[in-house]
Order: structure tokens, then C-alpha cells, then sequence
């Protein structure tokens, strides 16, 4: 039987509408689950919120039935995303999986998530004051530096010279666990955020470098919007 018009002009209807949605997406997302009870849905987003992440909702259609998708923060590369979903698996729902940000998600602001390096066997922080964290690594035999400053990383040719500051451990970001697994908190207002998953080692002017295990990244969440 022939495809009807109707049932052909709903496909590319849905076609046309994924791929704006993938032009004009600006960021990345998670989502944990998805419900056909908005109530589910609901209820799913305060124990997310509970724990401090940015958790929201929002309706799509799929096989003629609306549901409701509990989607949790916002993050501008796909590694970033894929970071937090890790962390999420591990500790706190069964599904975290990436998707593109839909345009005018509820989302306070988006975090920037920045490798600076891969863990070798050896490594250690050489230096940190209020402004900079430095680490000494060791990669088959040889010694590197590696500088995280004014929200860059990058490598020294020689081993910097020792500020005598140590930096302020005092800021925005704290430490926390949740669910038994480490997570670095940022403090906004009267409320903690999830930011970035790991063991805090340095921080300043609103970024943080933490350890996740695998690398030592930095983290840094965007201005929230004005309402």
C-alpha cells in the first residue's frame, strides 16, 4: 500500500524539525529518563534536584503520544556532557545519555569543560597560588608543566618559578559526595549546583580544576541568565 500524503508530509514534518533543531542546538544536555505521566516526571526532577543538579523538563512527541523528558543541565561540548552522564550512571540513575540542547531548555546556564591533561603514573601539583595551578607530570621519562591560568591551560618549557602565595582555598565551589561519588558543588545564592564531577584541586575566579579520575580537567559554568 502507498504511502498517504498525510502519513508522508508528518515524516518530513518531523525530518524538516530535527534538523533546525540540530542547527540551531548551542549547547548539550542529558537525559535520565522519560516519562508518559507528567506526575513521574515531576517527581524524578526534585530527587535530582535533592541531590543539586540542574534538572528540568520538557514535552516531546513520539509514536503519537506526548512524554515528558527529565533532562539535567547544560554543558557546551559533547565530552563535558558525556562526563556528567558517567558520573550520573555510576551514582544516581540508570540512564544518563547526551543529547543536543533543544533551544529555550530551562537551563540556568551552560558549563565549559576543559581537559588540560590525561592522568600518567606519575603526577603532582608543583605550584598554585590565587591565579594559576601548575602540575609536574612525567611521560616516558620526561618532566612537563602544565599551567592552567586565566582559564587556559598549557605547557611550560621549563619548570616555572615557585610562587610563595598558596591561593585562597575559599571560593564558590565545595566539595561534596553524593551517592558515595565525589562531586564539586558550586554555591549560587542560597542553593549548591552540581558542576563537575571529581575531587576539587584548585580554584579561582570561577573556574575549578578537579580530578575525575581519568584526567585533570577544569570547569567553569556560564553566567546565570537575567530572568
Amino acid at each position: 500500500m502507498r504511502d498517504s500524503p498525510y502519513l508522508l508530509f508528518t515524516a518530513f514534518s518531523l525530518l524538516i524539525s530535527t534538523l533546525l533543531g540540530l542547527a540551531q542546538a548551542d549547547g548539550w544536555t542529558i537525559q535520565t529518563a522519560s516519562f508518559r505521566d507528567f506526575r513521574q516526571a515531576t517527581e524524578k526532577v526534585e530527587i535530582l534536584e535533592s541531590l543539586g543538579y540542574d534538572a528540568y523538563t520538557e514535552f516531546a512527541m513520539s509514536g503519537g503520544h506526548q512524554y515528558a523528558r527529565v533532562r539535567v543541565g547544560c554543558f557546551q561540548t559533547l565530552s563535558g556532557a558525556e562526563q556528567m552522564a558517567r558520573h550520573l550512571r555510576d551514582a544516581v540513575t540508570a540512564e544518563a545519555v547526551p543529547q543536543l540542547l533543544t533551544e529555550g531548555a530551562a537551563v540556568e546556564s551552560c558549563t565549559s569543560v576543559t581537559v588540560g591533561f590525561l592522568k600518567p603514573q606519575s603526577w603532582s601539583i608543583f605550584n598554585l597560588s590565587s591565579d594559576r595551578v601548575v602540575f609536574e607530570v612525567v611521560v616516558a621519562g620526561r618532566v612537563a608543566f602544565v599551567q592552567h591560568r586565566e582559564g587556559r591551560w598549557s605547557v611550560l618549557q621549563s619548570a616555572p618559578t615557585p610562587s610563595s602565595e598558596q591561593g585562597d582555598p575559599e571560593g564558590p565551589f565545595v566539595q561534596e559526595q553524593v551517592v558515595g561519588r565525589p562531586l564539586v558543588m558550586l554555591q549560587r545564592g542560597d542553593r549548591v549546583v552540581a558542576t563537575c564531577p571529581g575531587h576539587l584541586l584548585w580554584q579561582s575566579a570561577g573556574v575549578v580544576v578537579v580530578d575525575d579520575g581519568n584526567a585533570i580537567l577544569s570547569c567553569q559554568p556560564g553566567s546565570v541568565a537575567a530572568p
